[in-house]
């Protein structure tokens, strides 16, 4: 929990990506896993996000699989973590049998205009204090015990932009779908 927080603060350096990405990889060892999936990439995250909210203020988990509707779009984030004035989005995905980049489905689905269009609309308490975006991408791959993990961090969007950016209810903004990507090394 204290690297993924490290990096929920903002430490994009690779040292740092590369040492979650080793500890990560050997809790899925020590839990035997035989197989890995979404569920179980998402319930180590939940794990290690709970864990670090035990020592933080003003940092909390909002939601795991939380389904959104804003008019008649419904989109479903596997994470939104809330750390001081940062709204992270977590996209884990596991590259079993295919390769899926989980920041390029976090600007494929439009995540980060769908999150703060709905909390615009039906939570905008949760938004109030909140300055910058983060997004968080997390490759599982691998099958039994041969896992490898990949930690990806896409550039800050700052919350002014959507703020002075208001357009119509049903369009989004798509303007921040080309961020840098800071994709670390994969670990092996």
């Amino acid at each position: 929990s204290e690297y993924l927080g490290k990096i929920l603060a903002g430490d994009n350096s690779m040292e740092t990506k590369q040492i979650l990405e080793i500890l990560l990889r050997s809790n899925f060892k020590s839990l035997k896993m035989k197989y890995i999936n979404e569920f179980n990439c998402w319930l180590m995250i939940a794990i290690i996000l709970f864990a670090f909210s035990k020592t933080q203020k003003n940092s909390f988990v909002y939601s795991l699989e939380k389904s959104m509707k804003v008019g008649q779009l419904i989109r479903r984030c596997d994470a939104i973590y809330i750390h001081k004035c940062i709204l992270v989005i977590f996209e884990l995905k596991n590259n079993v049998y295919k390769k899926e980049s989980p920041l390029e489905y976090i600007d494929k689905r439009e995540y980060v205009e769908f999150v703060i269009r709905y909390f615009q609309k039906h939570e905008p308490q949760v938004i109030e204090k909140i300055t910058t975006v983060r997004r968080i991408g997390i490759e599982f791959f691998g099958k039994n015990k041969d896992y490898k993990v990949n930690i990806s961090i896409q550039e800050d969007i700052k919350m002014t932009d959507f703020i002075n950016n208001q357009e119509e209810e049903n369009e989004f903004l798509g303007r921040f779908r080309k961020r840098k990507i800071n994709q670390s090394s994969e670990i092996n």
